[in-house]
């Protein structure tokens, strides 16, 4: 905790009570911009705290959207090339950003953005994007649900407890996996992006609300080009791709689990429709990224421990267990 001797009068922060700690419309509060969740309740408690009401840090309802694990991976690699974290400071800190890998002349490209240089040049760097030890881009969900901030010790604890002991197990991504696993259980809601109009619906009907206006067919990437889709691909970039976003996959899979089986609780049909569209939802096929990685031998050289179970739909029958007693404790 930082102590009032640090803080100096609270007289000096009366400015945080009206700052945002994160928005989507402007880059630098205090949050950062995709923040981990960790990160995030920290914010939340020091804004409380510096406002006098700490109070107000307490009972808070904590939602999330996660989104199809290999779409935005691609997706971001036209966002920033460094990822956020090294254009903004947002934890985790990045010390060597992917681009000081690059050639003069690529580097240069990577810096400009897609915005500034034609498709072709920016797609000839998307190889050497996915060779980068540093993509930050890699696992982005997984990570965002399980970094600990700054407290490195608390973090360490997480992992044992989840993981156990044994050498290292702590650093895998078993570990990392499990982790993100218990944390997103944990929210009290949360929706996928590939099924708008459902999370809405699931979302007006878990909390009694009701929106004005719905949007769920709103939304719209910042730049307007055509992206690579992970069918494009080359066999071998599916598979550094996937491998690098094992973790995400796994847990994307468990999540739509889940969040089917909270529909049917709800009575909520996958194809409900909203008046602002969005109304068919784009779900994959259960224990499809499973298969997947099952199958996939970099996935298994770069995951050696990750639980890929033999039959796909083992870690989904638990994920629909789990649903169960969660939407069962909702409804009583």
């Amino acid at each position: 905790a930082v102590s009032r001797q640090r803080l100096g009068p609270l007289s000096n922060w009366v400015w945080l009570q009206r700052q945002w700690l994160l928005s989507p419309e402007t880059v630098g509060w205090q949050g950062g911009v995709h923040s981990p969740l960790r990160v995030v309740q920290s914010h939340v408690m020091f804004a409380a705290r510096l406002a006098g009401e700490r109070s107000k840090a307490a009972g808070l309802r904590y939602v999330t959207m996660l989104r199809e694990p290999l779409a935005r991976f691609l997706s971001e690699f036209y966002e920033n090339y460094n990822g956020w974290e090294w254009q903004f400071g947002t934890p985790p800190r990045v010390r060597h950003p992917c681009s000081e890998l690059l050639a003069a002349r690529e580097a240069a490209i990577a810096a400009r953005g897609i915005d500034r240089v034609s498709k072709g040049q920016y797609d000839s760097l998307f190889d050497a994007w996915i060779s980068c030890p540093k993509n930050m881009a890699a696992d982005r969900q997984s990570r965002a649900l399980t970094h600990a901030g700054a407290n490195r010790r608390k973090g360490f604890q997480l992992r044992r407890q989840f993981c156990g002991g044994g050498e290292r197990v702590g650093e895998s991504r078993w570990c990392t996996w499990l982790l993100a696993r218990h944390t997103l259980l944990q929210f009290s809601f949360f929706g996928l992006n590939e099924a708008r109009c459902a999370t809405e619906k699931l979302f007006e009907a878990q909390f009694g609300l009701r929106f004005a206006n719905d949007a769920a067919g709103r939304g719209s990437g910042k730049h307007k080009v055509a992206k690579l889709t992970f069918e494009e691909l080359s066999e071998s970039q599916r598979e550094r791709v996937a491998a690098l976003n094992a973790n995400d996959l796994l847990l994307y899979d468990e999540a739509v689990a889940v969040f089917r089986e909270r529909l049917r609780w709800f009575g909520i049909p996958e194809n409900v429709t909203c008046t602002g569209g969005g109304g068919v939802a784009r779900l994959p096929a259960p224990g499809r990224h499973l298969r997947w990685l099952r199958d996939s031998p970099q996935a298994k050289r770069e995951c050696p421990n990750c639980p890929i179970p033999p039959a796909a739909q083992g870690l989904a029958g638990r994920a629909g267990e789990e649903a169960n007693r969660s939407a069962a404790g909702l409804l009583s």
